[in-house]
């Protein structure tokens, strides 16, 4: 759509999930069931300081999981729904088991 041009349009829903539901679902569908690991909080801000001279991709990444552990990552689809209201209802959970097509 050309008036869409140089716009950001955010998307995401219908469901909200955390992002550990998420990897949980990514490693079950990559046949590696079982319960996400996580570098504790603590250890994530340590090396986000830490790592900012020797390796400064590394310490970014651990920054960003602060924030993303710490912050609403909720997202609100209903906006996105009133202004393009035939996008299809795609559920990450029916995506990830190849059911999305199936009604």
């Amino acid at each position: 759509d050309p008036s869409l041009r140089g716009q950001t349009v955010e998307i995401g829903g219908p469901s909200n999930i955390t992002l550990t539901e998420f990897v949980a679902l990514l490693a079950e569908r990559a046949g590696r069931p079982g319960a996400p690991r996580r570098v504790p909080r603590a250890v994530l801000r340590a090396m986000s300081i830490v790592l900012r001279v020797v390796r400064p991709s590394l310490a970014r990444q651990a920054r960003a999981a602060v924030v993303m552990d710490t912050c609403d990552m909720t997202f609100d689809a209903s906006p996105l729904r009133r202004r393009f209201p035939d996008l299809p209802d795609l559920d990450v959970r029916r995506l990830l088991t190849g059911t999305a097509g199936a009604e």
